[in-house]
């Protein structure tokens, strides 16, 4: 019936249907892009609109976070001994 090794023959006219192949090179890539800039600008312009968008409707949210270390004074410290407000020994059992 049908042979598959034998190859069919072309019609006049379809050769558009087969392009030529050819190596991908950095200038096929370029010329490309040049044909689709459009496509890229646009791209690029919606994506900084939508940005551009976001950034100045969402709300603002700030949180902070900071731990105070209290080193207690020595009691041997003599220069500190009765000033107000001086801290003379921890209350936290793990800092002995």
């Amino acid at each position: 019936m049908y042979e598959t090794d034998t190859p069919r023959p072309r019609r006049a006219g379809a050769e558009w249907l087969e392009p030529p192949e050819e190596e991908p090179s950095l200038a096929r890539y370029l010329e490309t892009l040049r044909q689709r800039i459009w496509i890229v600008i646009a791209a690029v312009v919606i994506a900084t609109a939508i940005a551009v968008a976001y950034v100045l409707t969402a709300s603002k949210e700030y949180t902070a976070e900071a731990d105070l270390l209290v080193t207690p004074i020595s009691s041997t410290a003599m220069p500190t001994i009765g000033l107000p407000g001086l801290i003379p020994e921890s209350s936290d059992p793990t800092r002995g």
